[in-house]
């Protein structure tokens, strides 16, 4: 019997505007919906948006990228045992530096390690032997500040095409979509 790992946190993004020399708090929640207990550890990385423009990103060691908020971050507990069915707050405060300019971003990770174990061998006539490997389970807690006052939301949109699609009757709009701002910009839309 291996141990049943179900845990999830609630938000899973954490969005904030502060403004400069101010601070915010808040909670993140962390659910066991296991019946056994989970070690948990928590600790901050960066992340940023990958190449390939679809949404994903990618993870760094804490105080890595030009626009991270590591150091802007406190939290309590970095460590703690989640009961079987329990619920953990982890308290937040947020305080953006007075000179801060921009979007910053942030990732905070839920860590547990399970120890896998497989038969390995027997020898005759001695104890089984046994090898085991750990496989360590995070989630993470995305974090956007925004320094108030000094946000530029701008974008650049350029090469826009129309095409239709005779056979099934289809546009396809293309364009290119350039930040030309100091912080992320969730687009979306709809072509009249």
């Amino acid at each position: 019997e291996g141990l049943n790992l179900s845990f999830r946190v609630e938000p899973t993004k954490v969005r904030v505007i502060i403004p400069p020399a101010g601070s915010q708090a808040g909670i993140i929640k962390v659910y066991n919906h296991s019946s056994d207990n989970i070690q948990i550890k928590v600790y901050l990385e960066d992340w940023v948006y990958t190449a390939t423009q679809d949404g994903s990103k990618d993870f760094f060691p804490a105080k890595n990228t030009p626009l991270s908020c590591v150091d802007w971050i406190t939290f309590n507990p970095s460590e703690f045992t989640l009961p079987p069915h329990g619920v953990e707050n982890i308290n937040y405060v947020t305080r953006v530096p007075a000179d801060a300019k921009g979007g910053h971003y942030s990732v905070m990770f839920f860590q547990t390690s399970i120890l896998k174990e497989t038969i390995a061998g027997q020898i005759p006539q001695a104890e089984e032997m046994k090898a085991g490997a750990f496989l360590n389970v995070r989630l993470g807690v995305l974090f956007y500040v925004e320094a108030k006052g000094t946000v530029n939301r701008l974008a650049q949109l350029s090469k826009l095409s129309v095409s239709k699609n005779e056979k099934n009757n289809y546009l396809f709009v293309t364009f290119n979509f350039k930040n030309t701002g100091n912080v992320d910009i969730t687009a979306g839309g709809n072509f009249n």
